[in-house]
């Protein structure tokens, strides 16, 4: 809260269906609460936190990472091959040699890599 800023305290109405859309209608991009609060009060003070809707911010996305990412998943024959272990597991085919291991875990932290790939192109930190 900015200081010497008034408290704000919660007040809520029921409305129909119908009622909350056209008061989402008529809001357009604003946010409802903005929108009522001008009608009721007049126009909202553009400093005040009141008159400020609370948005996720947009990732900043790198294009260049999220091209690699995708180049990764388009060279990738990673998705067949999965489709093929998957069917021969589900019909009782699937011996589990060296080979087969081996296919299954190469596949897998390539999965993780495109993973990888894309949280870093979008931005977004791993848990």
């Amino acid at each position: 809260m900015i200081k010497n800023q008034p408290k704000t305290i919660p007040f809520s109405i029921r409305l129909t269906p119908a009622e909350k859309a056209d008061l989402e209608r008529r809001a357009g991009k604003r946010p409802v609460g903005v929108y009522a609060r001008e009608r009721l009060f007049g126009q909202v003070d553009r400093h005040s936190h009141l008159g400020q809707a609370k948005r996720r911010p947009t990732p900043n996305i790198d294009k260049k990472a999220l091209a690699q990412a995708l180049g990764l998943l388009g060279k990738s024959d990673r998705e067949r091959s999965l489709r093929m272990i998957g069917e021969a597991a589900r019909i009782g085919a699937l011996p589990l040699t060296p080979d087969v291991l081996e296919h299954i875990e190469r596949t897998c932290r390539d999965i993780g890599d495109m993973k990888t790939a894309l949280m870093a192109a979008l931005r977004i930190k791993e848990e």
